[in-house]
């Protein structure tokens, strides 16, 4: 299997418009099986959002579909307003349903050790001057906001076809 295209995403669960994009991204992902992968950066635009973003950190350590799952899913409970970012407890709950234990998840938001996770992240955005959710990296592309599907889709694609034109040089 080739190695896929990531699309990275820097975002904030609680963000509408960064869940637009996941969501599109999740299409993609969809459409192009194994070839396109999301490469998801948390950056919260409060502190406050920061436990869901650690909840991604716990469950990626775990597993990467569990990752996939648990950041749909607190995306999609923000969406309709089922996830509160000032009420921990809504965030722990919602993980517990989409199957990750709650007091490991607990103990692992408290202790800090996703600090380093999130100051990554956020070192990387200084360092791409990105500055505002959702922003996208695609190849030597950055699109920032809630990028429409058909840019998206042709950015992608693009690269997709410049690697298989690669592979065919080969």
């Amino acid at each position: 299997m080739e190695t896929p295209t990531i699309v990275w995403l820097y975002g904030d669960i609680f963000c509408p418009w960064t869940r637009q994009v996941l969501a599109r991204i999740r299409e993609l992902e969809a459409v192009h099986e194994g070839a396109v992968e999301l490469g998801w950066r948390p950056l919260p635009l409060r502190p406050e959002n920061e436990t869901a973003l650690r909840a991604v950190e716990f469950a990626r350590d775990l597993d990467a579909k569990l990752a996939e799952r648990v950041l749909d899913g607190l995306c999609e409970a923000a969406a309709v307003g089922a996830l509160s970012a000032v009420d921990p407890t809504t965030v722990l709950g919602m993980c517990e349903r989409l199957g990750l234990d709650r007091e490991g998840l607990r103990h692992a938001v408290s202790d800090g050790r996703y600090d380093g996770e999130l100051a990554r992240a956020e070192e990387e955005a200084e360092r791409y001057a990105i500055d505002s959710v959702p922003t996208l990296l695609i190849g030597r592309r950055k699109i920032v906001g809630a990028a429409p599907a058909e840019l998206l889709k042709s950015e992608v694609e693009g690269l997709l076809a410049t690697a298989l034109d690669a592979g065919d040089a080969d």
